[in-house]
C-alpha cells in the first residue's frame, strides 16, 4: 500500500481560496472571556450553557464555545464567552460603585 501526500496543489489551492473567503470577525480581538472550571464553580455555574445563550455581567456576552473532558478521572469544563457590549464609567461614586458591584442598597 502506497501513501498518498494529502497536500493541497496550487490548483486545489487556488480553488479553496476561491470558495472559502476568510470572514472577519465580528467583534475586536481582546473581547472574548475563558472561564475554566474553578471561574465557573466561583460563579455558581454547575451546569455548562447552551451555545449562544446570554448572560449579563456589567456587559452582554454570548457564549462562543463550550468543553467538556475527563482525563484520570478528574473532569475540565470550560467556556469560552464572547462580550458583545460593554459599559464602562467613570460616573459613579466608590461608594456607589462598590454597593453595585457587591449588591448592597
Amino acid at each position: 500500500m502506497e501513501l498518498k501526500s494529502m497536500a493541497l496543489t496550487p490548483a486545489e489551492k487556488k480553488e479553496e481560496t476561491a470558495e472559502y473567503k476568510p470572514q472577519a470577525p465580528d467583534y475586536p480581538w481582546g473581547l472574548s472571556l475563558d472561564l475554566n472550571d474553578d471561574s465557573l464553580e466561583k460563579l455558581g455555574i454547575a451546569t455548562l450553557p447552551q451555545m449562544g445563550e446570554s448572560f449579563t455581567m456589567m456587559a452582554k456576552v454570548s457564549v462562543k464555545s463550550v468543553s467538556s473532558s475527563t482525563y484520570n478521572g478528574k473532569t475540565n469544563r470550560s467556556c469560552c464567552l464572547q462580550i458583545t457590549e460593554m459599559a464602562l464609567g467613570t460616573d459613579l461614586e466608590p461608594s456607589a460603585a462598590a454597593d453595585k458591584l457587591y449588591g448592597n442598597s
